[in-house]
């Protein structure tokens, strides 16, 4: 299974260097198959999914650069990994890694 999500998002604050637009995306893939325990019983799986967040804020924070308004960037990976052993027992390994990337 093939999966796409995207969102726009506005923000609001009192302080201007709080209220930020913030753009996200995302893809990524499910993938189903048979158990090599207990053939056709109690599938397993594995996914993967990648995405970016931009976010720009609208004043500059004082405390950070009192000239610039902030942007954010955000990239990541996930991954998990579910195996069935019973009908009511998966264990799995779900894994998110972050890679910020911060301009001012």
């Amino acid at each position: 299974m093939l999966t796409t999500q995207g969102y726009a998002q506005r923000e609001d604050a009192k302080a201007g260097f709080y209220a930020d637009w913030e753009v996200a995306f995302s893809a990524g893939f499910a993938w189903t198959f048979n158990n090599p325990l207990w053939a056709g019983k109690y599938p397993w799986n594995f996914q993967w999914g990648a995405g970016a967040i931009h976010r720009d804020y609208d004043d500059p924070d004082p405390t950070i650069n009192p000239l610039t308004p902030e942007t954010d960037r955000v990239f990541w990976t996930a991954r998990g990994f579910g195996a069935a052993g019973r009908g009511d027992l998966v264990l799995g390994t779900p894994g998110r890694v972050p890679r910020p990337g911060i301009e001012l």
